[in-house]
């Protein structure tokens, strides 16, 4: 149950409430593919998500408490990875729709499902669509219904927190500004130079990249400091970096 609160019927998704710091970490699971057989056809990147989890989802937004700040984690960036410049930022990930999709929106393949949700949230509006999925051979159906008009207004979206670009992505969704995303790196410019500018030098203190994101409601900022890989291929140090979340 990742130390949260589990789902009721053992589901890959929960959330947690840190309850000094105010903040409600709600995580999603993006690959409920209906069987192991279906999810080899379609690919390990075939993206399902149930009518139950979509609900689920929606009421963990919903029952936030007041004063508290949401930060979504999951696998993958939903919409499109925006165009920030910060010392973090990957060049070859830059603007790049990474997110493989099997789902569709009005006929069009789709990658926002979250941030779509989540801007309701934010703007404090209702919404009620259908999004369409497809995986091998199986199809599926997902009715989006919310009402966020009665949210208080103390009640914020932080960010969200991601991997799956193997690269740093620390940017605002360019198709959801109000949206920040912390991408974290998971990838080697000597062994893939078209996903990540990270150097991990295996038995150095460069072997990992880690973030650690200091999160101040007060001001709206993150502040994110870079533990191991720390320079980029052309020499570039990351070490610190401050970005608003509003």
């Amino acid at each position: 149950d990742g130390g949260g609160t589990p789902h009721p019927s053992g589901k890959n998704y929960y959330f947690t409430d840190f309850t000094d710091e105010k903040i409600r970490i709600i995580v999603a699971y993006e690959y409920e593919i209906p069987s192991v057989s279906t999810q080899t056809d379609a690919g390990r990147g075939a993206r399902w998500i149930s009518q139950e989890q979509t609900n689920w989802f929606i009421n963990s937004l919903l029952t936030t408490p007041a004063g508290y700040g949401v930060i979504v984690a999951k696998h993958a960036p939903d919409g499109l990875i925006g165009h920030d410049k910060n010392p973090f930022n990957s060049p070859f990930k830059d603007g790049e729709n990474t997110q493989q999709t099997f789902q569709y929106r009005d006929g069009v393949a789709y990658t926002a499902f979250f941030a779509d949700i989540i801007q309701a949230f934010i703007d404090r509006q209702s919404i009620n669509y259908v999004v369409s999925q497809s995986a091998a051979s199986y199809q599926g159906t997902i009715n989006v219904i919310a009402d966020f008009r009665t949210i208080p207004s103390n009640v914020e979206f932080v960010c969200h927190v991601s991997g799956h670009v193997h690269a740093d992505n620390i940017t605002h969704l360019e198709t959801h500004p109000k949206q920040l995303e912390l991408n974290i790196n998971c990838d080697n410019t000597i062994a893939n130079n078209q996903r990540s500018e990270t150097l991990l030098i295996e038995g150095t203190t460069f072997e990992d990249a880690i973030n650690v994101y200091g999160i101040d409601r007060n001001q709206g900022l993150i502040h994110v400091l870079r533990i191991g890989a720390n320079y980029s291929g052309n020499g570039d140090r990351k070490a610190m970096l401050t970005i608003s979340y509003k």
